[in-house]
């Protein structure tokens, strides 16, 4: 009887180290479980918090700024034909603002000679113009840009729309005031 006895408590002793060990376990998970809870909360909190303040600023007028992608930029350089050996400037500003006009007289030409910018009275440039100086020994090229501030690309878009990151140089060009342009 007295080995019967001695080997039930020593099972009873093995059977409570293993609930304790199952217990430290799940007070672990459970600590682990509050701990994952609350940086989830925190998260909540703190994204939360950036949304209220982003809706915030764009109702304030406070505009984000968004930065290219190394994609974007290459893509820039490609639809400008963007070339490492030339300087290029582009000339940006207000719709009907006289870019065009201002890139022809750089490049000595008249509004109406063959190859210059098209000019007019509203708005005329709808897509970037690439104009290489004509004289051949000057290594830059001139981009008329689309006029700022239009329907088709609001002021705090123009910048990244138009890919001015890409340019070496940028013209603005404003006639009475400055804007957001």
């Amino acid at each position: 009887a007295r080995r019967a006895a001695e080997a039930f408590k020593q099972d009873a002793e093995r059977l409570q180290r293993a609930a304790d060990e199952e217990k430290k376990k799940v007070d672990e998970a459970i600590a682990q479980s509050e701990a994952a809870r609350n940086a989830a909360e925190n998260n909540v909190r703190e994204a939360t918090a950036a949304k209220e303040d982003a809706e915030k600023r764009l109702r304030e007028g406070i505009q984000p700024v968004l930065m290219p992608t190394p994609q974007e930029i290459l893509a820039a350089q490609a639809k400008n034909q963007y070339q490492e050996n030339l300087f290029h400037f582009a000339v940006a500003g207000r719709a009907g603002g006289g870019k065009s006009s201002l890139i022809n007289t750089f490049c000595g030409m008249s509004n109406r000679a063959a190859g210059s910018a098209r000019t007019g009275v509203t708005e005329t440039t709808l897509t970037v113009g690439r104009y290489p100086d004509p004289d051949e020994r000057c290594q830059h090229v001139w981009y008329n840009l689309p006029g700022a501030g239009t329907i088709r690309i609001p002021d705090w878009q123009y910048f990244n729309a138009q890919g001015l990151y890409v340019f070496d140089c940028i013209i603005v060009l404003f006639d009475n005031r400055f804007t957001q342009t």
